[in-house]
C-alpha cells in the first residue's frame, strides 16, 4: 500500500497517488479530493473480481484490466467516468449474460450516475459474440436514450433460437409518457423449431 499526498486547510487535497495491492489486485488513484468527491484517474487490475461479488450482489467472475478518468462521489453515489478496459471470462451470475461475454471483451465510453439520471456517452461492450453500443439518458420518468446490439448467435441466450441477431432501439419522452421503439432483424435462424429468413422482430 502506497499513499502520497498533499493538503493545505481549505483546500482541495492532492493526491498524488494512492496504491493497494494485493490478492491478485492492483488499484492506483491519482487526483484530487474536494467536498467528498474524487476526481482524476482510476485504474484497477484484477485478476480475480469475485471478491466484488458481495458489493454488487452478484456472483462476479473474471479478470479485468480498466482505466477511468472522471469524478466518484462516495457520499451520493454519483459518477462521471470515461473507461477503457478489458476483461477475460467476466460473468455476473446470470447464465445470458455469461454466456456472452465469453473470452476477452472491450468496455469503453463514457457512463455517469447524477441528478439527471444515468447517462451513456459512446459506451460499448465488444466481443466475439457481442457488439453492444448506448447513447443517451435514462431518469425517472423521462428518457432520451438509444442502442444498437449485435449478436453473434441467438442460441447463446436461448436453447429455442439460433442465427445472427441486429437490433437497434429508443426510448423518448418525458412526465413519464414515454415512447419506446424496436428493430430487430435475424436474416438466417431458427426459432422454436422454424427456419428464420430476413426476419423482423
Amino acid at each position: 500500500t502506497l499513499f502520497r499526498s498533499d493538503w493545505r486547510a481549505g483546500q482541495p487535497i492532492n493526491l498524488a497517488q494512492a496504491q493497494l495491492t494485493g490478492n491478485g489486485l492492483s488499484l492506483n488513484l491519482a487526483g484530487t479530493i474536494a467536498e467528498s468527491a474524487f476526481d482524476g484517474t482510476i485504474a484497477l487490475d484484477a485478476r480475480s473480481i469475485s471478491p466484488f461479488s458481495a458489493l454488487a450482489s452478484r456472483e462476479l467472475k473474471g479478470a479485468l484490466d480498466l482505466k477511468a478518468r472522471g469524478t466518484v462521489s462516495p457520499v451520493g453515489g454519483g459518477f462521471d467516468l470515461t473507461i477503457d478496459g478489458k476483461g477475460d471470462g467476466l460473468g455476473i451470475g446470470t447464465p445470458a449474460a455469461d454466456a456472452l461475454l465469453t473470452g476477452q471483451t472491450r468496455l469503453t465510453g463514457r457512463v455517469a450516475r447524477g441528478e439527471q439520471g444515468l447517462i451513456t456517452d459512446q459506451l460499448r461492450i465488444l466481443n466475439e459474440q457481442l457488439d453492444a453500443a448506448a447513447n443517451g439518458r435514462i431518469a425517472t420518468g423521462s428518457a432520451d436514450f438509444n442502442f444498437n446490439l449485435s449478436l453473434a448467435d441467438l442460441g447463446l441466450v436461448s436453447e429455442q433460437a439460433g442465427g445472427r441477431l441486429t437490433a437497434q432501439g429508443r426510448a423518448v419522452g418525458a412526465n413519464k409518457d414515454i415512447k419506446l421503439t424496436f428493430d430487430a432483424l435475424v436474416p438466417d435462424g431458427t426459432a422454436a423449431g422454424k427456419t428464420l429468413r430476413d426476419a423482423r422482430l
